[in-house]
């Protein structure tokens, strides 16, 4: 039978490569630029208005996140050639979920960098950004549960643990800014690598379905 195109584990492992590449990003810029204190200061500061490495991380960032995509629209294939219709309307949903985080994050533009080292006032790229983190996890969850139609208990356990974290992790960062604490860039980064690390897992998963 002849291979379809999602089957080829390129397509696949290319979830995996952006997953790394997010996870990389607060590593890459700390030793970069000693000035970013990852644990007091979001990531976004990495590509504010006027840092010194700013189109370096934008560029690393747009190509993991089109990695993640091309992913997603492979796993999205397989579940519609499998005619497996829950599995399909809820990866539909992370894709949109994911492309809306995608597009926001890498091209709205960000603040300037003194706004991210105060932190005065919450801007509304955070707000947005808030609320489709928030639909990507739920979409996550719900498409965490469709897979146990077709009994892939583990991967609905990881997707289930990793779509509570991401709320989790969000919300103590948005605590950490109300209370003035030090660690909003830590929990900013636990909630982005969370996140990624979930999109690889999922990627990891499918590659091992490949053909």
């Amino acid at each position: 039978m002849q291979q379809q195109w999602w089957q080829r584990k390129l397509f696949f492992g290319l979830g995996i490569v952006g997953a790394i590449t997010f996870v990389l990003e607060s590593v890459i810029g700390s030793l970069m630029w000693p000035a970013y204190q990852s644990l007091a200061h979001p990531i976004a500061l990495l590509t504010a208005q006027g840092a010194p490495f700013r189109g370096g991380f934008l560029v690393m960032q747009v190509l993991a996140s089109l990695a993640v995509t091309v992913a997603l629209v492979a796993i999205y294939a397989y579940h519609r050639y499998q005619r497996e219709r829950k599995m399909m309307q809820a990866s539909a949903g992370m894709i949109f979920s994911w492309s809306a985080w995608l597009i926001v994050t890498n091209f709205w533009p960000n603040a300037r960098m003194a706004d991210y080292v105060l932190a005065e006032s919450i801007s509304g790229k955070s707000i947005v950004l808030a609320l489709i983190l928030l639909a990507l996890a739920g979409t996550m969850y719900w498409y965490a549960q469709a897979v146990m139609t077709i009994d892939w208990i583990s991967l609905r356990n990881v997707l289930t643990v990793v779509s509570i974290l991401i709320v989790l992790f969000a919300a103590l960062e948005f605590g950490m800014y109300l209370i003035n604490w030090p660690l909003r860039g830590f929990f900013d980064i636990l909630t982005l690598d969370t996140m990624a690390l979930g999109m690889g897992f999922l990627s990891w998963y499918f590659m091992r379905q490949a053909i």
